[in-house]
């Protein structure tokens, strides 16, 4: 009987830690429009063990308002390298939800859940959710592809404001890639 207990305990603790926290998204789809329109971001740091959305290394996608489609999904523009470091570019397909800065995106035959934390002019903190998995990843964005530490560090202070930043913390360094 204690085994059945204990194996009850295991599972349900286990099933428990490994879920992810859905913050509420920063603003509307609305705010988030008049302050990223047109401007390239870069995933300049992640905290957290990589999720498997688009790649380990520092990535760039834009934001546009013909990316929003009236079916309520957004179609940004993105480029990343490789495991092999060639340049791909693709075209996310997000469902917005709720007119909201969360966006349910299948991707590589994987469901995430990328909820915008906090959004400025300069920077933008996000959460990656693996739904299968139950593993989060947090990225800082910066609209500028040279590393600003300063606008990093002041991202990561707003950030954990809202959600608990998972380790470890790597810089993505995007000022390896060509974009």
């Amino acid at each position: 009987m204690w085994q059945f207990q204990v194996c009850f305990f295991t599972l349900f603790f286990g099933a428990a830690f490994s879920q992810c926290v859905y913050p509420n998204p920063a603003s509307n789809l609305f705010l988030k429009k008049l302050l990223l329109n047109g401007k390239n971001w870069y995933a300049q740091q992640r905290f957290g063990v990589p999720t498997g959305f688009i790649t380990e290394k520092c990535w760039k996608t834009s934001f546009h308002l013909s990316d929003i489609h009236l079916d309520t999904t957004v179609h940004p523009s993105t480029v990343y390298f490789d495991e092999r470091n060639n340049k791909q570019e693709t075209k996310i397909v997000a469902n917005i939800i709720g007119l909201k800065n969360k966006y349910y995106i299948p991707y590589n035959n994987t469901d995430y859940m990328l909820t915008d934390i906090k959004i400025t002019h300069n920077y933008v903190v996000s959460q990656v959710c693996d739904m299968s998995k139950g593993r989060s990843e947090v990225l800082i964005f910066t609209s500028q592809k040279r590393r600003n530490v300063w606008l990093i560090l002041k991202a990561t202070r707003e950030a954990s404001k809202f959600v608990k930043l998972p380790s470890p913390s790597t810089n993505t360094q995007c000022g390896k890639y060509p974009f």
